[in-house]
């Protein structure tokens, strides 16, 4: 079964030629990479938060960004264009879910400044893959023929 991975071209213009030969799963997807940086630093932040932050908001912290990479894989492996995008928006909404719970624990004062500009360059890095990647596959499925079962 041959995968046409040309949706994933369009993301990365300056490595276009390279990722054709090179993406061959979702850990060769440079969004995918930056999201599992993004957990790791997330984690980072909340293992120094006291106990009763830890209570209040490591579990949904850290849950909202595993989610992340973890819809990303998800998505790659339904080897189904539609199906793909849904897992993807999923995965901006907790994208988005991130981004809040950083800013709400920087607003009232449990990490430092350079721990919120860590994790939100992380999140605005992979906001901007994730969206050119959603509008990558939504113009494929516009331009393909039976887009409802359209395999990338």
């Amino acid at each position: 079964m041959n995968v046409d991975h040309s949706g994933f071209d369009t993301i990365f213009e300056e490595e276009k030629v390279e990722m054709k030969s090179r993406v061959t799963s979702y850990r060769d997807l440079i969004v995918w990479q930056r999201a599992i940086q993004l957990v790791e630093s997330v984690y980072h932040v909340t293992q120094n938060l006291s106990d009763s932050e830890k209570l209040a908001f490591a579990g949904h912290l850290n849950g909202a960004a595993v989610i992340i990479p973890a819809k990303i894989a998800e998505g790659w492996g339904r080897k189904n264009t539609k199906n793909y995008l849904q897992l993807l928006k999923t995965a901006r909404a907790s994208l988005f879910t991130t981004e809040t719970y950083i800013i709400v624990l920087k607003n009232v004062d449990r990490i430092s400044m350079e721990e919120e500009e860590k994790v939100l360059g992380l999140v605005d890095e992979v906001k901007k893959m994730l969206n050119g990647l959603i509008k990558s596959l939504n113009n494929k499925l516009k331009t393909t023929t039976g887009s409802s079962s359209s395999n990338y």
